[in-house]
This record gives C-alpha cells, sequence and structure tokens, in this order.
C-alpha cells in the first residue's frame, strides 16, 4: 500500500517550478498541493524589470 505524500512549495520561480513538475512526474504517491509566490518576492521582480516604480 503506498501513502499519499502532500508538498508545498514556497517560491516557484523558474527553479521551484521545475522541481514541483519533476516531483509530481516522478514520485506518484506526491501530491502537490500549494504553490504560493510572496508579494515581496513578485515586487522585486517586477520592480528589477521595471514594470513598476
Amino acid at each position: 500500500m503506498s501513502q499519499i505524500t502532500n508538498i508545498g512549495f514556497i517560491g516557484t520561480g523558474r527553479i521551484g517550478t521545475y522541481h514541483a513538475k519533476k516531483i509530481e512526474h516522478n514520485i506518484p504517491e506526491a501530491s502537490v498541493v500549494l504553490l504560493w509566490i510572496s508579494i515581496i518576492q513578485k515586487r522585486k521582480h517586477l520592480h528589477k524589470n521595471s514594470l513598476i516604480a
């Protein structure tokens, strides 16, 4: 009998997204249940790309 494993990610930029997809694909009993990108992280990214002041 397999056990369901719930996984949450904080920070899902390019690398975090890659890890989430890889885990969900390669570990059948894993279920990605939370993806969270903090507003501060998003704001820093947008600011760096000159989309906000």
